[in-house]
């Protein structure tokens, strides 16, 4: 490879030592790293240029070459994969039936008490109230925040019913 490409690299890996957002950022290390390796840059090329761009930010030799490995393999993306992080132990499918269990017991229980008495936090509760069970505070007392099937089929029925009385110029609505 010639000295121009090698200058025009230095140019590149200066303008992104300069940016601190680039340089804090992996995915932009990532990126150098991509795009040498496709150039054709041996990986040890690859870890001097890198150290001499980011010094001590520089990612090691085990970091580099895994990831020279995953864009030889065809990857494409050089942002991190999802990780499923920690378990989320208060939405268990135990608590969740424990705290259906207090609201359907007592309509007016108040979300510390439910905390307290399942043994999970304020927020737990409230997050297992409001998005897992489906339930709202109205006045005192928790609501199912959507209609039950059943009570949806009613309404259509009903207002069915009221649609044709309508129609039919009923006056009586009994």
């Amino acid at each position: 490879m010639g000295q121009n490409m090698f200058s025009l690299i230095s140019v590149i890996f200066g303008l992104v030592r300069r940016s601190s957002f680039i340089r804090r950022c992996a995915s932009g290390v990532r990126a150098n790293i991509k795009f040498l390796s496709k150039l054709g840059w041996q990986p040890m090329r690859i870890i001097q240029s890198l150290q001499q761009v980011y010094g001590n930010s520089a990612p090691s030799k085990s970091v580099v070459y895994e990831w020279i490995r995953r864009f030889k393999e065809g990857r494409e993306a050089i942002e991190d994969d999802r990780r499923a992080g920690r378990p989320a132990t208060a939405t268990s499918e135990g608590t969740v039936a424990l705290v259906r269990n207090l609201v359907e017991g007592d309509r007016r229980i108040t979300i510390r008490r439910i905390a307290g008495m399942a043994g999970i936090s304020l927020h737990s509760a409230f997050g297992i109230l409001h998005e897992t069970v489906g339930l709202r505070k109205l006045s005192v007392r928790w609501f199912p925040k959507a209609l039950r099937e059943e009570q949806l089929i009613r309404r259509v029925n009903l207002s069915r019913e009221l649609l044709t009385k309508i129609e039919a110029n009923e006056t009586r609505f009994s």
